[in-house]
Order: C-alpha cells, then structure tokens, then sequence
C-alpha cells in the first residue's frame, strides 16, 4: 500500500489515516473505489446518528459581495465539543455561504445544491463521519436588500445572532458597522416585534385588557384611565418593538432613529433574531 496513496486519500477525504488505510486495503489500492467505501461509510454513520438529539451548534451568517443579500442559519451538533471542532467550523461556513448563492428555499433543497461537485448533503455525510455526531441544517434565512444593505451580528459564543436588512443606504461600511451594532442590541434586548405595526390585534387588545384590570386603574374615571392605559401600550410598544427601543449603545436616540442616519430615509425593512433551538422573526 503506497503511503502516497493513503496522504491523498487522507487530503481529499480528512479521515484519520487508519481509516484510510482501511479503505484502501478493501478497494484493493484503487483510489475511486475507496473514495466511495469512505462516502458509503460516512452515509452509514449519518444514518445512525440521525435519530439523536443536537441541541448544541452555532448561529452563523454570511452575506454577498455586494452585501445585498445575506443568510443566517442555525446548523446543530450534539455537544459543544464539536461546535468547535475545525472541521465542524469549516462545514458551517461553507453551508451558510453556499445558501447564499443558491436558490433553495428550505433545507432540503439547500442539502441538494452542489459545491465543488459535492451536495451540501454528502459534505455533511463526510463531516459526520468523523466527528462522530449528528449534525443538521435546522433553519436559515435569506434577506435580499436592493436599495441597501443585509449584515448581522452574531454573538462571540456562537449561539445567537441578528440579521436585518436596511434601506437606501449612503455608505455601506457604516451601514454595516451599524447593523453590527443595532445587532448586538438585538440580541440583548430580544426584541418580539420589528415594528408596532407587526404587533398582532389581539396581543394588544389582551394587554389592554391586563392593564385596565390593574389594582391602580379601578378608582380611575373611565376617562382618566384609558389615558393611562394608553401610556403605558406606548411603553409596551417601546420595549418590545426592536425600531421603537432606545439604542443600548446611546439612548438619546431609537433604533429607528439610528437606521434613518444611515441615509435618505433609510429604514430597517427586515429583521430576525436566531437563538439555538429557537428563534424569534420580525
């Protein structure tokens, strides 16, 4: 057996070298026959790891290079341990890019489209097989801006981040920085709603009903009362609305205030809060 034979193998595949030398010895020294033992392999594996749980993984985004169309995803692995394995690292941004570029609108589709002449689906196979894991693709999505820009932030851990989209923009570094920012804002703050338009009837219909019923509001004419109420659904909306809060980073303005500084009436159109195993869309 040519050890030649067995470092390309090794290159190409990024197994450990035992199983390639395993893989080798079976084909018989031929190279496209173990090549497809080691896929056939990895296939197995990801069959066998597909019913387990993966509750760790990462939040991860990638954006064009005209920065107008951009992607954030939660891909999942079963211990944290591998959420930072190198090869687990490479696989997501790899996938999340590729999502970028093509046309799939759900994770099926997406695990068919092909990269360097390999399914998003058969690199995953290759990755389970020596990581040992599961790892899925749970969500993603794909925000397109033709008047501005989409970036996001995503958390120095890995398990959160936020992605928006952000209209007529002047310059787009700054409006990237921006983004980077109101983000990091994002995530901190959870915000429920993008705007108080989002909000639907009947969850401010029930947090009238809440506010009205409470002790301080019974001595109240009706009058009175409903001004107070009124105030205070201001204040609902300011704290769960994401445009209508105050910038963590400078609370002598909005978030929406600071979108419209980014240029001539620029305004967040889109925006989307990822968490692991959950996320919250606006």
């Amino acid at each position: 057996m040519s050890l030649e034979l067995v470092k390309k193998l090794r290159d190409m595949s990024g197994i450990g070298i035992v199983d390639c030398q395993k893989a080798l010895k079976e084909a018989g020294d031929d190279f496209d026959k173990a090549v497809e033992l080691i896929r056939k392999r990895g296939q197995q594996i990801a069959n066998k790891t597909a019913t387990r749980v993966a509750n760790e993984g990462v939040v991860a985004f990638a954006a064009s290079d005209d920065n107008k169309t951009g992607v954030i995803m939660e891909i999942a692995c079963e211990t944290d341990f591998v959420a930072r394995n190198e090869d687990f690292v490479n696989y997501t941004k790899s996938v999340v890019a590729a999502a970028v570029v093509s046309d799939a609108g759900n994770v099926a589709s997406l695990m068919d489209f092909s990269v360097n002449g390999k399914t998003i689906k058969e690199i995953q196979d290759e990755v389970i097989s020596k990581v040992k894991e599961k790892i899925e693709i749970k969500r993603f999505t794909k925000m397109t801006s033709e008047s501005g820009v989409v970036s996001a932030y995503v958390h120095f851990d890995g398990k959160s981040g936020a992605m928006m989209s952000v209209s007529n923009v002047v310059d787009v570094n700054k409006a990237i920085s921006a983004i980077k920012d109101l983000g990091m804002h994002a995530v901190a703050l959870r915000p429920q709603y993008l705007n108080v338009t989002d909000i639907p009837m009947e969850v401010v219909t029930k947090e009238k009903e809440i506010l009205m019923a409470q002790p301080d509001m019974q001595s109240k004419p009706a009058e009175i009362a409903e001004k107070i109420v009124a105030g205070r659904v201001n204040k609902f909306y300011s704290e769960n609305c994401f445009v209508e809060q105050l910038f963590v980073k400078d609370d002598s303005k909005t978030v929406k205030q600071v979108a419209a500084s980014l240029g001539n009436g620029s305004e967040i159109k889109e925006f989307v809060l990822y968490e692991l195993t959950s996320a919250s869309t606006c």
